[in-house]
């Protein structure tokens, strides 16, 4: 019968059990035996939990239970799941949408993961997704009608074999800290070989997952040089040892959104936090909302 699984809050209470009991003077070995755990798992616990803080645990359990959704719907995968749909007025499909042959005319693009944000372009209308990555590879994408966004976590397929509950989402190692760029080979956020006709990321954040949000364009002469641009938020993950990156970020997407001229990161008024929505103000300003309960107004010089 397996063992009941420690939640993530209960492995960081014990990691700080250790230290409090290695600081008395007692031995580590020995402080672990007393949480009840073998040398193994607490040098696995450390890796992945050791000096986390309660925001970043907030994001890890807002993350499994993430996981749990996604392997229910997984279970059930197909073209009318996990999609992005374009309605008109009447709630009827607007035209365009060049859904696949024999599926739901309003689907507008499909096979996205977890898709955060929408904006749209100021002077092409073109529609950019901010989604989140499984461990790695939170990206940017230039959306095109019936477009596939080449997220297929399926177990037996794409040269993976069978996976946990039948979700290969986060494989290989499901909640182990592991070098993003392994996950990425084994698990594509968009897989270009599995379907060669997917709509490639303009940007991949550096091939790591930090919890892309929220996305809007800056528009106006009073933001220079930015006018523009997008700017996207940044929750912060810290999982694995991936930095936390709790930021936003400005991106000078390529005419053809295929990729990127410039990544910047925004210099901040305030202490960086858990950016969950980005607006643009009728007043021209940048407006963010943190989970902390604080709504920022951010102008240009």
């Amino acid at each position: 019968m397996a063992g009941k699984r420690d939640k993530p809050e209960d492995i960081v209470l014990k990691l700080r059990q250790v230290e409090v009991l290695h600081g008395q003077g007692m031995a580590v070995c020995d402080a672990v035996r007393q949480i009840g755990v073998t040398e193994p798992t607490y040098c696995r616990w450390r890796k992945q939990y050791g000096g986390m803080s309660r925001d970043q645990l907030k994001r890890l359990e807002e993350l499994e239970t993430e996981n749990q959704r996604l392997r229910r719907v997984v279970s059930d995968l197909t073209l009318d799941k996990m999609i992005l749909i374009r309605i008109d007025r009447d709630g009827n499909a607007a035209e365009g949408n060049n859904a696949p042959e024999g599926f739901d005319p309003r689907i507008y693009t499909y096979r996205h993961r977890n898709v955060q944000g929408i904006a749209f372009h100021p002077e092409t209308g073109q529609a950019i997704t901010a989604e989140h990555g499984p461990w790695h590879s939170d990206e940017i994408t230039a959306l095109v009608p019936g477009g596939n966004g080449g997220w297929d976590p399926r177990p037996n397929t794409a040269g993976r074999g069978d996976c946990p509950d039948g979700y290969c989402g986060y494989e290989p190692g499901q909640m182990d800290a592991m070098d993003p760029a392994e996950r990425a080979a084994y698990m594509p956020m968009t897989d270009l070989d599995a379907y060669p006709d997917a709509m490639p990321p303009a940007w991949n954040n550096n091939g790591l997952s930090q919890g892309m949000s929220s996305a809007v364009f800056l528009t106006g002469e009073q933001w220079g040089d930015w006018d523009g641009r997008l700017v996207v938020g940044f929750m912060g993950i810290g999982f694995g040892g991936t930095p936390v990156g709790q930021r936003i970020d400005l991106i000078d997407i390529a005419e053809d959104g295929l990729s990127v001229n410039d990544v910047t990161e925004m210099d901040l008024p305030m202490e960086a936090g858990r950016f969950r929505s980005l607006v643009l103000g009728p007043d021209g300003a940048l407006y963010t909302a943190i989970d902390e309960g604080e709504i920022h107004r951010i102008a240009p010089e």
